[in-house]
C-alpha cells in the first residue's frame, strides 16, 4: 500500500513461490506458510518512515541500515501473530545472498532457510520484469539470463534452474501472467 511502484508484485512472486515450491518437492504440508512469508516477506518495511521510502536521493549508510533492518522487525511482528517457523525464516533470510554477502545474517548457501531461497528468486525474477522507476522492465528471456549471471552468487543454482524450467514451459505453452503455474 505504501509503494505503488511495486503494486501487484505480490501475486506474481506467490505464483512463482507455488511455482518453484512444486518444482523442487517443498514439502506440500508446509505450503501455506511458505505463501504467508512470501505475502509477508517485507511486513518489516511497515517500520521504516514514509520520508525515507520516498526519498529520491541516495541513501546515506545510516538510512540504508535502517532499510537493512526490515527482516528482523518483520520477523518480530510475524512472531507476535504467531506465523509458523517457515514464514518467520523467509521474512527474516529473504535477503541473504547464496553467496554470503546478503543480510542480516550474512548466511550463505545451504544454511539459507529453503523458503527464503525460494521467495528471494521469485521475487527478483518478478521485479526484473516490471517497470521501475528507475529502469524499464527486462523481458523473461533477460531476466533469467540475468538470474543465470547470478546463479551461485546471489542466488541458489538450484532455484535459478528450477525458475528457468517454470518459466520456459510457461513460454512454451504462452500461459497469461494470472494462469496458475501449479496446475501446468
Amino acid at each position: 500500500a505504501r509503494n505503488a511502484f511495486d503494486c501487484g508484485s505480490t501475486e506474481q512472486v506467490v505464483r512463482y513461490t507455488q511455482a518453484l515450491a512444486r518444482e523442487l518437492q517443498f514439502p506440500a504440508d508446509q505450503l501455506r506458510d511458505l505463501i504467508y512469508g512470501a505475502v509477508l516477506r517485507d511486513v518489516g518495511m511497515l517500520k521504516v518512515s514514509e520520508a525515507l521510502l520516498r526519498s529520491s536521493s541516495d541513501l546515506t549508510a545510516d538510512q540504508w541500515e535502517t532499510i537493512r533492518q526490515h527482516p528482523q522487525e518483520g520477523t518480530s511482528i510475524m512472531r507476535q501473530m504467531r506465523f509458523g517457523p517457515i514464514a518467520v525464516d523467509v521474512v527474516l533470510h529473504h535477503h541473504e545472498t547464496y553467496n554470503g554477502e546478503g543480510y542480516p545474517m550474512g548466511l550463505r548457501g545451504r544454511s539459507i532457510p529453503l523458503g527464503a531461497r525460494i521467495v528471494a528468486v521469485a521475487e527478483s525474477y518478478v521485479k526484473m520484469t516490471m517497470d521501475r522507476p528507475y529502469r524499464k522492465a527486462l523481458t523473461k528471456p533477460e531476466a533469467l539470463e540475468s538470474l543465470a549471471e547470478n546463479w551461485g552468487l546471489r542466488y541458489d543454482p538450484l532455484v535459478v534452474d528450477a525458475l528457468v524450467r517454470v518459466v520456459n514451459r510457461e513460454l512454451s505453452l504462452g500461459l497469461k501472467p494470472d494462469r496458475d503455474l501449479t496446475k501446468d
